[in-house]
C-alpha cells in the first residue's frame, strides 16, 4: 500500500492506494486551490473510482476541494461527521471569521446537521453518504434514526445502506484482507462554550444560520463577532472525525519512509531489519484536539488496542500546539507528518511541538505547497 501526504499548502489532503482500492482523508486547503486541483489530477486519473472519502471536519481548509474531487473522479462512500444544529452554527461562524466561506461548503454542513437527502447536496447525489456520530463527554452517542447499529461495517457492499454508523465502527473491504479503518468522532464543547458565553455577554445570540447572516452583514456586529472569536485559545473544532488506518490485530507490519529520508533514518536508529521499522498502522487526526485532557484520555481509550500497530501520525491541526499532546509521540521512531503552508499565518508548526517530537525520538515531516514536500510511505506485512 502507498500512502501519501500530498503537497497542498495549509491544509489536508491525504491517499492510500492499495492497486485496487483507494481511500481519501480530507480535501482541502487554505493556501491556492490550484495547488489541491492540480494534485488530485496528479494522484487520479479522470473518472476513476475512490472507494471512501473521510472528511475530518467542514473547515474550508480540510473540505473546499472536495467538490472537484467529486466532480473528477467517482466516489463510492463519503463518511462525514454529523453534526448538531448548535455545531452548525458555531461551523459557519467559525468559515465566515476565517475568510470568505464556499457556498458548497455551506451546503454539506446544512445537510450534516439535518440529515436529511431533501437538503443533499446535487454533487453527493452519486455517492452513499454515511453519518460518523459523535461521543459525548457522557459517552451516549446522538440518537439519529435509521441506524445500522452493528461494529461493523463492509466498505465494499452495494446493500450497505447504512446512513449513519456509530464511533468505534469497524470499516472493511474484502478487497484489503486483515487492514481496517476505525472512525472516531469527539464532540469536544470546551471552546464553543466559551464562544457562546463570550457572544451572549455581548448580547450576540444567533439562534440559527440565517440570523447570524444578519449580524455578520452589520459592520460593527462583525468586528465585535471577529475579536470574540479571536479571544479562544485554538481554533474552535467542536468535532474533527479522527481515523485509524492500519492492520486488524497484531503488528507484523512496517512502514518505508521516503527514500530522501531513508539513509537518516537508518542512521539514526541503527535498524537492522523490517522488524525494527515503525509499523503500518496510521492515525490521522485532523484538528482534533489532543491537547485536552478529556478529549486525550477518550482518544487513547478508544485506540488502545491499536497504539503497537501505529507508526505515522498526522499531527492535529497543522501543528498547532493548542491541539498537540506530547503523549502522541510516546512510540520510538514515529513518523510526525504535519501538514502547514510554507509562509502561513499562524506560523504553523509552532516550535515547542517539533521540539516534543524530536526530543522524543520521533521524526517530524513537514508537508507544504512545494512538490518536493510530498511524504509518500509503502506499507507492507512481514
Amino acid at each position: 500500500m502507498i500512502r501519501t501526504f500530498h503537497p497542498i499548502g495549509q491544509g489536508a489532503f491525504y491517499t492510500e492506494e492499495f492497486g485496487a482500492f483507494s481511500v481519501v482523508y480530507d480535501c482541502g486547503t487554505d493556501s491556492k486551490k490550484s495547488f489541491l486541483k492540480a494534485e488530485i489530477e496528479n494522484v487520479f486519473e479522470k473518472g476513476q473510482i475512490i472507494d471512501a472519502v473521510f472528511i475530518s471536519h467542514l473547515h474550508e481548509d480540510h473540505v473546499n476541494g472536495l467538490k472537484y474531487l467529486m466532480e473528477f473522479c467517482r466516489v463510492q462512500r463519503l463518511f462525514l461527521p454529523l453534526l448538531t444544529e448548535q455545531e452548525k452554527i458555531h461551523l459557519i461562524i467559525s468559515n465566515y471569521v476565517n475568510g470568505d466561506p464556499d457556498p458548497f461548503t455551506e451546503e454539506l454542513i446544512n445537510y450534516s446537521a439535518n440529515h436529511n437527502n431533501e437538503k443533499k447536496p446535487e454533487r453527493l447525489r452519486n455517492a452513499k453518504v454515511v453519518f460518523v456520530k459523535p461521543l459525548r463527554d457522557n459517552n451516549n452517542d446522538m440518537d439519529v434514526n435509521n441506524d445500522d447499529n452493528s461494529d461493523t461495517f463492509l466498505l465494499d457492499s452495494s446493500s450497505n445502506q447504512t446512513s449513519s454508523i456509530l464511533s468505534g465502527t469497524r470499516l472493511y473491504s474484502s478487497r484489503v484482507p486483515h487492514w481496517v479503518y476505525v472512525p472516531f468522532n469527539l464532540e469536544s464543547q470546551e471552546r464553543a462554550i466559551k464562544l457562546d458565553v463570550l457572544l451572549k455577554n455581548n448580547n450576540i445570540t444567533p439562534s440559527d444560520v440565517e440570523t447570524f447572516k444578519s449580524l455578520w452583514a452589520d459592520k460593527a456586529t462583525r468586528k465585535k463577532i471577529k475579536e470574540l472569536y479571536g479571544r479562544i485559545e485554538g481554533d474552535l473544532n467542536t468535532n474533527s472525525l479522527v481515523l485509524y488506518s492500519g492492520p486488524e490485530n497484531g503488528n507484523r507490519s512496517a512502514s518505508y519512509p521516503p527514500y530522501s529520508l531513508l539513509a537518516f533514518f537508518l542512521s539514526r536508529f541503527g535498524l537492522n531489519g523490517i522488524n525494527d521499522f515503525p509499523k503500518g498502522g496510521c492515525l490521522y487526526l485532523g484538528d482534533y484536539d489532543a491537547h485536552g485532557q478529556g478529549s486525550w484520555s477518550k482518544l487513547n481509550s478508544h485506540y488502545s488496542s491499536y497504539w503497537p500497530c501505529i507508526g505515522i501520525v498526522q499531527i492535529p491541526h497543522h501543528g498547532s500546539r493548542h491541539n498537540y499532546n506530547p503523549e502522541l509521540n510516546s512510540n520510538r521512531c514515529l513518523f510526525s507528518v504535519i501538514s502547514a503552508g510554507y509562509s502561513n499565518r499562524h506560523r504553523h508548526p509552532h516550535a515547542s511541538v517539533l521540539r516534543d517530537i524530536v526530543v522524543k525520538g520521533g521524526i517530524p515531516i513537514i508537508v507544504n505547497e512545494h512538490s518536493g514536500s510530498r511524504a509518500a510511505f509503502v506499507t507492507e506485512f512481514y
